[in-house]
């Protein structure tokens, strides 16, 4: 389910992204013709650069007793219902009493059985439950999207594992985890690529991206002025290629209610057609939300 549940996620946001800039068409009364070319040539390069974007994917897992199995890589990508007596020792803090699960089951789960290359991210701890969260890393750098979480009841018994650690993975290419670029090239990359007013970027992360074939990337957020996008980046670290985009922004279309558009109470803005509107007629809205965290099953 948790695997099942990210790579939906992923499908909904590539299939939303495409149509909102598919979508996309210049108003006929523009002043300036060049604007509709140059718009159209940007969405375009982008819609190509993420359907081609390669896809840190999980192979489809199939159900069995207590789990979830995946196949192609004979490991347990989740253990659930945990019941009876575990040999783990109950002593100890929530980090030590899960490390000491995934050491007992490394096999199942394909970890290395020292979790020398798991880091301990998060660890969260109420009255009835406790959770940790563990990073893989490689070599000392990170893993995109790779964590380990493992639950715990009062008593401090494991209830469940969600896995998602690569085993056996193995950078492609020469180099190792030496970049061939810094994150400031990764950026001018892409914003001389896609020809994007680039408002803002965050600091490049060098992370290793485990696609079939994994890679040194830098990984930054950078935000858009027009059109206005939010979008993460993947930068080859080495060469400069382009790994994977992915929007992470959602964007809503007002449908004309009275005089304004409202949603949920709050104004977002005035849109009187489909057409791109000048940037000053643009607005972002910032908002807050309820997420699981970490994750549906606690």
């Amino acid at each position: 389910m948790f695997i099942n549940t990210l790579l939906s996620k992923s499908r909904v946001s590539l299939a939303f992204i495409v149509l909102f800039l598919t979508g996309i068409s210049i108003d006929a009364n523009a002043q300036e013709s060049s604007v509709g070319k140059e718009t159209s040539d940007t969405q375009q390069s982008l819609v190509d650069l993420i359907s081609t974007s390669e896809r840190s994917v999980f192979s489809p897992t199939q159900q069995i007793s207590k789990g979830r199995l995946d196949a192609n890589a004979n490991v347990m990508r989740a253990m659930y219902r945990i019941d009876g007596a575990q040999s783990v020792s109950l002593s100890g803090s929530p980090t030590q009493r899960s490390r000491a699960f995934l050491q007992e089951h490394a096999d199942p789960l394909g970890l290395d059985a020292s979790l020398l290359d798991l880091d301990l991210v998060r660890e969260v701890s109420t009255e009835y439950t406790s959770h940790t969260t563990y990073q893989q890393f490689y070599e000392g750098i990170p893993v995109y999207g790779r964590f380990v979480k493992v639950n715990m009841n009062r008593r401090g018994e494991v209830t469940m594992v969600l896995n998602g650690y690569h085993p056996d993975l193995r950078l492609v290419g020469p180099g190792g985890v030496s970049p061939g670029i810094s994150d400031q090239e990764a950026i001018n990359r892409a914003q001389d690529y896609l020809d994007l007013a680039i408002e803002r970027a965050s600091d490049g992360e060098l992370m290793v991206y485990p696609s079939e074939s994994p890679r040194l990337v830098w990984r930054f957020l950078a935000w858009t002025t027009y059109p206005s996008l939010e979008l993460e980046f993947l930068i080859d670290a080495r060469d400069g290629a382009f790994v994977a985009v992915t929007p992470t922004n959602t964007h809503v279309h007002d449908v004309e209610i009275g005089a304004d558009a409202v949603y949920g109470h709050s104004e977002i803005s005035r849109v009187n057609s489909p057409s791109i509107q000048p940037v000053e007629n643009q607005r972002r809205a910032s908002g807050t939300g309820l997420v699981f965290d970490p994750d549906p099953l606690t």
